[in-house]
Parts: C-alpha cells; structure tokens; sequence
C-alpha cells in the first residue's frame, strides 16, 4: 500500500473581542505597509530571491514596523512569491492591501481543547476564539497545523489552517511504472 500526503486548508470564523478586533487590524495594516515597503526594495534591487530579499531589509522592517521577527520574515517570503508570481506572468506586481497576515508554526497554535487560535498581533500575543461546525472540527482533530493565514472580509475575520492528511484513498496493488520515453528496458 502506498501512502500520499496532502495539505489541506481549512477555514474557520474568527469571534475576537473588540480589543482583539483593533489589534487584529492594525496586525494587517502593519504587515501591509512592511510589505509593501518591502516590495519597493525589490522593485528598485529587482530582485526576487528570499535570501536576498531578506539581507536586503530585514533590520529596515523590524526597526521601521515592529513586526516579530517571524512576521518580518513572513512579509519576505509573500513579496518574494509575489515577485516570482508577477515575473512568471509578465505583469507588474500591486501593491498590498491590509486583508491578510500570513501565519507559520511559530506564531500560530490551533488549541483544540478550547477551539482557540493563538497569534503573534503588533505588540504581543493574542487567543482569539473560533466558531466551528462539525466539518472544521473532523478536520482539525487531532491535527499539527503547519501554518495559517489570518483574513479580513469586511468586519468578519477568518483564520484558514493548513493541515497535512494522509489522502484518504491510499492506493494498493502491485507498483506501477511512469513511461519517461527511454528506450533502455529493463527484462
């Protein structure tokens, strides 16, 4: 039997309290304005790599926006995918709107026990509780999130978790061959 892996992203409503609401927002206006400054240093350098990038501004973006280090170095790797993006597709990349925060392990948790979410916000660390249905829960069970993304849709936020699952339809049977068009057999 051969076992295949998939990340699934799962979406769940956010209910934070006012407080958490205005440290919310102004988590994505900060993360916007660090990318988008961050984005300019691409632009000028024309320079896609997240290395790169990185060394580039860094300190800027830390000194400039107090983001945590680990929300920095999120704000570098969006603006280089999005570089990557826009160079792939011979379009001029946009400038970033306050909608979303990008999350990895280390500045998100899912909490299961309590269906809470804890998130590293400007200025500390917040547990903003979630309004799950029976599909989010299943889905999250007994689940290591890997990463997340925080989103604003109007006055309602939203946390979509990415999990990885074994697919559910594993495959059995004798392995089978991929043909690559060589023509050495093996008898």
């Amino acid at each position: 039997m051969i076992l295949t892996m998939s990340i699934r992203t799962i979406c769940c409503k956010m209910v934070p309290t006012p407080v958490m609401v205005n440290q919310l927002a102004i988590t994505c206006e900060t993360f916007a304005k660090a990318c988008n400054s961050i984005l300019s240093i691409a632009i000028k350098e024309s320079t896609h790599n997240n290395i790169k990038l990185h060394h580039l501004c860094y300190r800027k973006i830390r000194d400039e926006f107090g983001l945590s280090a680990n929300l920095t170095i999120r704000a570098v790797r969006r603006v280089s995918a999005m570089m990557t993006s826009s160079k792939k597709h011979g379009r001029k990349p946009k400038e970033f709107r306050p909608t979303s925060v990008d999350y990895d392990a280390r500045i998100f948790d899912f909490r299961e026990r309590d269906e809470t979410v804890s998130l590293t916000v400007v200025g500390g660390r917040i547990h903003v509780p979630l309004v799950l249905g029976e599909f989010q829960r299943s889905g999250l069970k007994g689940k290591r999130p890997t990463s997340a993304v925080l989103v604003r849709k109007g006055k309602s936020w939203f946390i979509h978790i990415s999990v990885e699952d074994i697919d559910e339809s594993p495959r059995s049977g004798p392995p089978i061959g991929v043909d690559l068009g060589i023509r050495n057999t093996v008898a």
